[in-house]
């Protein structure tokens, strides 16, 4: 499955954020990823710029959205359980790795979840394998996320590592400059592919080096898609 990912790359505009869904539709992305997180957040990391009322976010992603979509949240609330059929799965970012109400609270609606182990230690990422082998709808995403987003850092045989710990297949979200450090990626067979998109200005965008602009999206995910199949021919 390849998912694009808005993040907060629609820079709190509503007419940003239904161009990029509009885009996905008409790519061959599978699924689309968009954080609905609460406004104290925003404030709490001087970004109130980049707010968007959760309501209006719901409202908009599954108006709009033509592709399954997975949400990153904050809290359960009864906008989620309104949507809940919709939702295909949901995403856990590293930061949120610790908060137990919220993995707990998204566990119980059975949806398929995605944690991402960006910047965890090496203790934080035993747990997450041993947490995730042991229950059967939550899977790894690698993430590569150091400061650099440079190849180097980008450690894909880990992906094989996680394979191992946690007996289930584990996913690839690029976080890496060199945006082409995917394509290597396909190598290890993951299960699904995370990528930031951004907007063809040269606006400030939150997730600006590590995501592919809008115009370079389906020449992007058509390469993915070639030399994956490349892959299975010389299986």
């Amino acid at each position: 499955m390849i998912i694009a990912e808005i993040g907060l790359n629609h820079l709190g505009s509503v007419k940003i954020l239904k161009k990029y869904i509009n885009e996905i539709n008409n790519s061959k992305v599978d699924a689309i990823t968009i954080q609905i997180i609460s406004k104290n957040f925003f404030i709490k990391n001087n970004i109130l710029k980049y707010f968007i009322k959760k309501k209006k976010l719901y409202e908009i992603i599954f108006k709009f959205s033509k592709k399954k979509v997975g949400l990153i949240i904050d809290k359960v609330d009864e906008d989620t359980l309104k949507y809940q059929k919709k939702i295909s799965f949901f995403k856990i970012l590293g930061a949120q790795i610790n908060d137990k109400n919220l993995i707990s609270s998204i566990k119980k609606l059975n949806k398929k979840i995605f944690i991402s182990n960006k910047n965890l230690n090496k203790k934080d990422q035993n747990k997450l394998n041993t947490f995730c082998s042991k229950n059967k709808n939550i899977f790894l995403i690698h993430t590569q996320g150091n400061k650099k987003h440079h190849p180097r850092y980008s450690n894909l045989y880990n992906i094989d590592k996680l394979n191992k710990a946690t007996n289930k297949k584990t996913s690839f979200g690029l976080h890496c400059e060199d945006v082409k450090i995917t394509f290597l990626a396909l190598l290890f067979k993951p299960m699904c592919l995370f990528f930031y998109i951004k907007g063809d200005t040269k606006l400030k965008y939150p997730d600006h080096l590590h995501s592919i602009s809008l115009k370079n999206l389906n020449s992007f995910v058509l390469e993915i898609k070639r030399i994956n199949n490349f892959i299975k021919f010389w299986k």
